[in-house]
């Protein structure tokens, strides 16, 4: 006759048995016997993993092992067994149950569970809504049985005080009231005698009195360890925190799945609603709660129609969890908690927190907030520091330093307040004198050794300075707003030029010149800009016209300056458009700097001659305009026009067949747009080291580095900076290259060459080996 083998739950709670007797020092079956009525042979069985005992078997063994708290042994017999658990009121202090699945925090899980065996005192912290709860619920699930007496859960939702939290404990421990000891002096003599983990769930509005009560626990009871929740820390030096962040995309759409299946049974994505479903769950910045809410709404909603009102979730996700606390009975009431918990000074500095886009740093945050006035400087520091521990803000670090940001539905909610006290005009304002005041020392700063961390700064600061000149531009009526707006935008422009980012100039100086009642000098000065942003992204004729308008308005205005700058752009279009006349242009720009004694002026004139100059093949004239560029900027460790410079020098050298030299000038040309992060000028070398490496003879690495200049090129750039002379020299290239190869070779080199890195294609640019001998041209 055959043995059914026993089910893995049958097997996992005999190994919890025995480990149970393990932990006790491995009391023999005779002498747990000698304590129970139940035999030797029979306590044996129950731990071998045969078969499931009896729970009057089950309760006697773990009793005799010293458990007095047997609910969580209970509840794994239950599960072992396959019935359902009795229908019965949870006694105070027990688990709660769950009527949901737990879905994806399985490593975090993990993690807490080692956490929390590990050490003494735990707190989970986070923002409302992250799952800190349910994450608890399932850490003392799973460590329950590791006290003999267990766990006791306890919920601080409605404490108000230091006596409520002790009577309540009092309460959870089941002990009688004692007239003649304090609640606190009862729970602590009880709990000094036990071995057991007590979980504190939402302590952050009682954090003093759970403090002091959780020290003087883990003074008085050695074998109580705690574990504590709460959206900031208790502040002892025994804690260690452990902060849960928001659900990653993919398990953020698989809760949003999971629950969206509860109100629309069948409920599943496609190849259409997948990206849609990934993008709500990225505008709700992963956050448990606030997907649950959403998951709602696709009873009446399809997850195209709820993304397109999640602009205001606030108002969107209104309600949730009827039958839930009330501060998770909707996204609302969940911030008004929190809300509510902050001073006034941290409540005006999350309001003006709030109206950044992005990230931000203190410097900024200190240039926006006031309700520090009388000592801003170590009072925002605090502050923030303050919301930090709430989790309102959170803090990360970006290139060395210190950002702060909110989850987007804190932030709306912040914007809401500042809106509804009357903060928001005064705030906004302020960021937008900040944004201006970044940009002008960009510009300010950009001729010299500094460019490539400046242009991180702007980068790292671009969604700050992206809302502020959509507020500024926003009311045209509001001049003072427009004005620094502008200044704000024509700061960019080097950024624009040197990271490639031309279209977002072209909008933006576009937007500006939109506002009829810009003063005529700030109008020019956005417009040759503007003209060059227009050449480079493939209209040079229209923006030749417009260089030539700034031209005009600065001779009428006798701003020798700006009619240095407008030269520099009317040269610039007619580059781009191939005309012969950009070479007399530059030249007359690059004399009114000199006699203005405008060295950057020059340098920036000279460079884009130089490239002229390179883009018709006149190599002498390049090598004489671009030495004292490339001197300059040597010595002055200037980065992007020197890049301009020594690319330029390549084409030229290797059109007459100076391989070596070229290649030499391209590597450091590659090496300099790598540090300025500018993918077009890192395309526009990959390309020309792939004709240096077609000439050669290498011809697999030349489609190579072809199909990496393809992939590092911005999109809706031209080839070769729009250059014609270049572009169909490349064209021959390809031909001859695809030729050489076969179809089907080329078309899969280029492919791979496509998804290189910057630090792979560099690292094939740079070494690949050349013998000079070996040419076709």
């Amino acid at each position: 006759m055959s043995v059914s083998k026993p089910s893995p739950e049958v097997v996992s709670f005999a190994w919890e048995l025995a480990r149970l007797r393990h932990r006790v020092g491995d009391v023999s079956y005779q002498e747990l016997a000698r304590r129970t009525r139940f035999s030797a042979s029979v306590l044996a069985r129950a731990a071998s993993g045969t078969r499931l005992p009896s729970w009057p078997v089950a309760e006697a063994f773990v009793r005799a092992c010293g458990v007095l708290e047997v609910s969580g042994w209970k509840r794994r017999w239950l599960i072992a067994a396959k019935k359902p658990a009795m229908a019965e009121s949870a006694e105070p202090g027990t688990i709660p149950a769950n009527l949901t699945s737990f879905v994806d925090r399985t490593e975090e899980l993990a993690q807490l569970v080692h956490q929390v065996r590990s050490h003494r005192l735990v707190t989970v912290t986070g923002p409302g809504g992250t799952g800190k709860t349910r994450l608890a619920q399932q850490v003392a699930l799973a460590i329950e049985l590791d006290s003999r007496d267990g766990i006791r859960w306890v919920d601080l939702t409605q404490v108000v005080d230091a006596q409520m939290l002790a009577r309540l404990l009092l309460t959870v421990t089941q002990l009688p009231a004692d007239p003649n000891r304090t609640a606190a002096e009862q729970v602590l003599s009880f709990l000094a005698e036990r071995e057991l983990i007590l979980v504190l769930d939402n302590c952050e509005h009682v954090t003093i009195a759970v403090a002091n009560l959780a020290r003087r626990i883990l003074l008085a009871a050695p074998q109580v360890r705690i574990l504590a929740t709460s959206r900031h820390s208790l502040g002892l030096p025994e804690e260690h925190l452990w902060t849960l962040g928001p659900l990653h995309t993919s398990a953020a759409v698989r809760l949003l799945t999971d629950r969206a299946r509860t109100v629309v049974p069948g409920f599943v994505l496609d190849d259409h609603t997948t990206p849609q479903a990934m993008q709500a769950c990225r505008i709700l910045d992963g956050s448990p709660l606030a997907i649950e809410f959403a998951a709602r709404r696709l009873r009446a909603l399809t997850v195209e129609q709820l993304v397109a009102r999640l602009d205001d979730v606030l108002t969107l996700l209104s309600d949730g969890d009827a039958a839930g606390p009330i501060r998770h009975q909707s996204l609302q009431a969940m911030l008004e908690w929190s809300w509510s918990m902050c001073a006034p000074a941290e409540r005006r500095l999350w309001s003006d927190i709030s109206v950044f886009a992005g990230d931000a740093g203190l410097d900024a945050i200190e240039a926006v907030n006031t309700s520090y006035e009388t000592d801003p400087v170590a009072g925002i520091a605090v502050g923030v520091s303050r919301l930090c521990e709430q989790s309102i803000v959170t803090m990360m670090t970006r290139e060395g330093q210190a950002r702060y940001s909110m989850l987007e539905m804190v932030r709306q909610f912040g914007l809401r307040k500042a809106k509804h006290h009357g903060w928001w005009e005064s705030t906004q304002a302020r960021y937008l004198s900040w944004a201006r005041d970044f940009a002008e020392r960009f510009d300010r700063d950009w001729f010299g050794s500094r460019q490539p961390e400046l242009l991180i700064s702007v980068k790292t600061e671009m969604p700050n300075l992206e809302a502020a000149m959509e507020y500024g531009l926003s009311d045209g009526d509001n001049l003072a707003a427009v004005l620094d707006a502008t200044r704000l935008a024509r700061s960019l422009y080097w950024y624009w030029v040197s990271t490639g980012a031309m279209w977002d100039g072209r909008y933006r100086l576009d937007q500006v010149l939109a506002h009829d009642k810009l003063p005529d000098t700030d109008r020019m000065d956005v417009m040759w800009r503007f003209a060059v942003t227009v050449a480079m992204t493939g209209d040079p004729r229209t923006a030749t016209d417009l260089a030539r308008q700034a031209a005009k308005m600065s001779d009428h205005l006798g701003d020798f300056v700006l009619r240095g700058w407008a030269g520099y752009a009317e040269g610039a279009c007619q580059m781009f458009a191939a005309s012969p006349s950009a070479i007399d242009t530059l030249r007359d720009a690059t004399a009114r700097f000199r006699a203005l004694s405008i060295p950057h002026g020059v340098q920036v004139c000279q460079t884009v001659l130089g490239v002229a100059l390179a883009a018709m093949g006149d190599r002498r004239a390049t090598e004489e305009t671009l030495g004292p560029v490339i001197d300059m900027g040597r010595r002055f460790e200037e980065v992007l026009t020197r890049a301009y410079a020594v690319w330029s020098l390549g084409i030229v050298h290797h059109e007459v067949g100076d391989i070596q030299l070229a290649r030499a000038e391209v590597n450091e040309a590659l090496d300099l747009y790598i540090r300025l992060r500018d993918s077009r000028g890192i395309a526009v070398s990959l390309e020309t080291m792939a004709w240096i490496a077609a000439d050669t003879g290498d011809d697999r690495v030349a489609v190579m580095l072809l199909g990496a200049a393809n992939g590092h090129l911005p999109r809706s750039e031209p080839r070769m900076v729009g250059f014609d002379r270049l572009v169909h020299r490349g064209q021959r290239y390809d031909a001859q290259l695809e030729e050489f190869l076969g179809s089907d070779v080329y078309q899969t080199l280029l492919l791979e060459g496509s998804a290189l890195t910057t630090v792979d294609a560099y690292t094939i640019a740079t070494n690949w080996h050349t013998d000079s001998t070996n040419t076709r041209q």
